[in-house]
């Protein structure tokens, strides 16, 4: 399994982002690129399409140019054209992240989510339960009314429900409502319940920090159990968990601008 990270406003400014959307081969990908209003969105959108190429050539020895995608539904993830269901991987971006999650074990799911702590700041705790109420299983509402750190604990269920959701590739086609995510404090661990029915066995959940306003939930099926590093499944924050000011740990591996350009002048490793 492979996590990985790209900073867009450490590693593509102007001059970068101008080269990077030549590398996309059709007219038709750089407009869609260049009709996002602002500079963020655009510098996000490039970003993301070049990280799910990366992947496929520095880490499953394709080539560039041989890279096709397709949507089979609205809404639902994109699949590499081909395949069938060899790969999956997903990919999120906000703030100035884009991360992405990739698997080559067949049928294996796998989603991913961030969220920036920071973007509704004028809200308050009760506000914000308030707002989201609809989307919350009662068990869940009942943990943020009594948590120390309700704006961290919100979040964090918000990104496990997205990561969760994008894993099955069915868009906004399910009731949140309907899946509950608690902390299994003495193992932990991050469990979801659907119908009163621990899914722990199922499908294995993860929070990390990127920054200290920056949290990523990933989602994964459990049909294997290869991962690229072992403290993955043993070090995830909990639900609620305050953000580090300092010594952030996670497993992604960070991307550079000039790995992304790597692509397209050396053969795959």
């Amino acid at each position: 399994m492979i996590l990985l990270a790209f900073n867009i406003r450490q590693e593509l400014n102007e001059a970068k982002f101008n080269e990077a959307i030549s590398w996309l081969k059709t007219k038709e990908e750089r407009e869609r690129i260049l009709r996002f209003k602002f500079e963020n969105d655009r510098r996000l959108a490039i970003a993301s399409q070049l990280l799910r190429r990366y992947v496929f050539v520095r880490y499953y020895g394709m080539t560039l140019n041989s890279l096709e995608f397709v949507q089979e539904q609205k809404g639902g993830k994109p699949k590499l054209l081909g395949y069938n269901n060899l790969y999956d991987f997903n990919v999120s971006h906000q703030g100035d992240w884009v991360i992405l999650i990739a698997t080559n074990q067949s049928n294996q799911k796998v989603g991913i989510d961030i969220v920036t702590t920071d973007s509704m700041s004028s809200m308050s705790s009760n506000t914000l339960i308030d707002t989201f109420t609809p989307q919350l299983a009662p068990k869940e509402l009942k943990i943020l009314q009594n948590h120390v750190n309700p704006i961290e604990t919100f979040y964090a269920l918000w990104a496990l429900k997205e990561s969760y959701i994008k894993a099955l590739g069915i868009g906004l086609y399910m009731d949140l409502h309907d899946l509950c995510f608690q902390n299994d404090i003495i193992n932990n661990k991050i469990e979801l319940i659907i119908d009163d029915e621990k899914k722990q066995g199922v499908w294995q959940f993860q929070l990390y920090w990127l920054d200290p306003k920056s949290l990523c939930a990933i989602c994964y099926s459990s049909s294997s159990t290869t991962v690229t590093d072992e403290t993955f499944l043993s070090n995830t924050q909990l639900m609620g968990d305050p953000s580090p000011s300092h010594n952030i740990q996670h497993p992604f591996t960070l991307v550079t601008f000039s790995d992304l350009m790597s692509m397209t002048t050396t053969i795959p490793i």
